[in-house]
């Protein structure tokens, strides 16, 4: 088969794949982090970072990536560095090949670490960056609010949008 070939039917697969995704455009427009956040945070699916991290590894060989619908999780880690401006390119093809709309502002990672040990970066969306730079603190144990948009041979992509603080008891 030709590359021209290849990139036609990748295209139409993709295509196929994202014609069901979910419009996550609220009403009146405003950005992703104002949108995504509004849903309660009993829809992020919780999950327990380090199998999701080794579960997601294993599904894609090395050099490939494979873009997921947004799925929206949740999970319990420790702040390892607050969030730092980056570039970022690939993160906005999987936001678009998902059908996001609006489109976000991601110009941020940060370093969390998982109950494990496990030192892994995130993206983070840029009104959310501006608010964990605010309120966290290196260290801090919490709750974040995030969606899965993509393996890779190193794990889940997650582009965090919200924190909570766990409950003191």
């Amino acid at each position: 088969m030709n590359k021209v070939f290849k990139l036609l039917l990748l295209g139409l697969v993709l295509s196929a794949t994202c014609a069901g995704a979910v419009d996550n455009q609220a009403e009146g427009g405003g950005e992703m982090a104002q949108t995504m956040v509004k849903q309660a945070p009993g829809d992020f699916v919780a999950v327990d970072i380090d199998t999701f991290i080794v579960a997601e590894k294993g599904k894609v060989p090395k050099g490939k990536k494979m873009i997921k619908m947004a799925e929206p999780i949740s999970f319990v880690a420790s702040v390892k560095r607050l969030p730092e401006q980056r570039d970022m390119s690939y993160v906005y093809t999987a936001l678009e090949v998902a059908g996001v709309q609006p489109m976000p502002k991601v110009e941020h990672r940060m370093f969390i670490e998982t109950t494990a040990g496990r030192i892994f970066p995130v993206y983070v969306e840029s009104a959310a960056a501006e608010k964990f730079a605010a309120n966290l603190h290196v260290d801090e144990h919490v709750r974040l609010l995030g969606y899965h948009l993509y393996n890779y041979a190193k794990g889940p992509a997650i582009m965090v949008v919200d924190y909570q603080r766990p409950e003191l008891h």
